[in-house]
């Protein structure tokens, strides 16, 4: 195997010279290269370091240091960045594509492991890439092991990419279900079994008046209700109620950027709402406990609150279910429920899209949900006893989805260990006999 490698000029956007390919140009086992940039460099230069079909580039260091392309087809006038290494077989005794397939085998990728130099930057040179062991075997075994692995490469990317589209199916099933049961639907039967005496406005009634209770006040705007004509009809024992009327406070975090300290009391943005289920305090910045006291004057996260992203990433919702003090950034909403056993049927009422579809954003350049706004955007909400088992429905559909998803999981790393085992089967002569 010969390797070399080509210090190349830096590259510039040019409308002429060869094509400058380079590891971030490789994505997927593939290169568009009509948007790989163009370098200059000398005439002579280029005969010596021009790509061609059947060439291999590696990346020799870095993060991706070992990550190879096997060039297929003719990339027409290219040339490759001073971070890679070609590699050309030898026609008499290495196939270009039998050497791609062991360059995705674990035994390579151990060699790399084992010769990589450097913590902060490893890197593999063309020398130690030139000394790599590979089981050489005649070239017609060599394809025939090629043929092999390829078809059943192929089949198992294809499940792959089956798999792969199944947690995009998994949140349409998951918001399926949530419309259902924000519009009756899931609970229908369980009506049918409980007939309820009070209607849908008797049930607003109760509302006004726990909000009058828990407040104090006896007049409010917020105790009217503006239907919008847009909303789907509700079974006639529920009732739509806006966010306000459901809710003591609704407000979002400080809105000044904070003095961060290495240890201290949690603040948490839109991306502590989005690295996962529920809130995470992974990688959270710290503010000092007199920020924090400050902060809370404003807006006081506790258990059974509803926090709601409000900027960039609209609309994620989740529930407080934690002691742990916290603060938060002006990009996240806070909802305070006056009923604080609402709060996990608010929770997935605010997920539904029956309520999603009210939460747009506005904004030319990053989108945000005004409070106004938010306030003003209206939950179907359902009898207690109906809430109740509303939630105990969804939960259990849910639970049963994330079943599937962690089987979908566990295929997918089946799929990658029978790669491996098939490279390894193939290259210690097992696949071909």
């Amino acid at each position: 195997m010969k390797a070399r490698v080509f210090v190349s000029p830096k590259a510039s956007v040019l409308d002429r010279g060869p094509r400058y390919l380079r590891i971030t140009d490789i994505q997927n086992d593939c290169v568009e290269w009509s948007s790989v940039p163009r370098v200059s460099m000398p005439a002579e230069e280029y005969g010596r370091y021009r790509l061609q079909p059947g060439d291999i580039v590696f990346a020799r260091s870095g993060a991706t240091v070992g990550k190879s392309f096997l060039i297929r087809e003719d990339p027409g006038k290219a040339v490759f960045a001073s971070y890679l290494i070609r590699v050309r077989c030898r026609a008499s005794s290495l196939d270009p594509e039998y050497a791609a397939l062991f360059f995705r085998s674990s035994d390579y990728w151990q060699q790399i492991s084992d010769g990589a130099t450097g913590t902060g930057q490893p890197n593999f040179n063309g020398t130690k890439l030139g000394a790599l062991r590979i089981p050489i075997r005649p070239l017609e075994e060599q394809r025939e092991i090629t043929a092999k692995l390829e078809t059943l490469l192929a089949r198992s990317k294809n499940a792959r990419e089956k798999l792969a589209r199944i947690p995009r199916l998994v949140e349409r099933y998951k918001q399926a279900i949530l419309a259902k049961a924000f519009r009756g639907d899931l609970t229908r039967d369980w009506r049918e079994k409980h007939p309820q005496t009070k209607s849908g406005e008797d049930l607003f009634a109760e509302i006004q008046s726990l909000y009058r209770a828990q407040l104090h006040k006896k007049r409010d705007d917020r105790l009217a209700l503006e239907l919008d004509p847009s909303l789907p009809d509700l079974p006639s024992t529920w009732t739509w109620c806006p966010v306000a009327l459901l809710s003591s406070i609704v407000s979002d975090g400080v809105h000044k950027k904070p003095n961060y300290v290495e240890n201290g009391i949690p603040f948490l943005t839109v991306r502590n709402l989005t690295a996962g289920e529920g809130i995470s305090f992974d990688n959270c910045r710290f503010v000092t406990p007199a920020d924090h006291k400050e902060f809370i004057k404003r807006t006081h996260p506790e258990r059974g609150d509803l926090l709601i992203s409000k900027d960039g990433t609209l609309g994620v919702v989740r529930a407080v279910r934690t002691d742990t003090v916290f603060s938060i950034f002006v990009s996240v909403a806070l909802v305070k429920p006056t009923d604080r056993e609402m709060t996990d049927y608010l929770e997935l009422a605010f997920a539904s899209p029956q309520v999603q579809q009210q939460m747009v954003g506005v904004g030319t350049g990053l989108q945000h949900i005004h409070l106004t706004d938010l306030r003003k955007d209206l939950i179907p909400i359902a009898p207690p006893k109906e809430r109740e088992e509303l939630v105990k429905r969804v939960r259990a559909a849910f639970c049963k989805i994330e079943g599937l998803v962690a089987e979908v999981n566990r295929a997918a790393k089946l799929c990658q260990r029978l790669d491996q085992a098939n490279l390894t089967k193939a290259f210690n002569g097992e696949l071909v006999i």
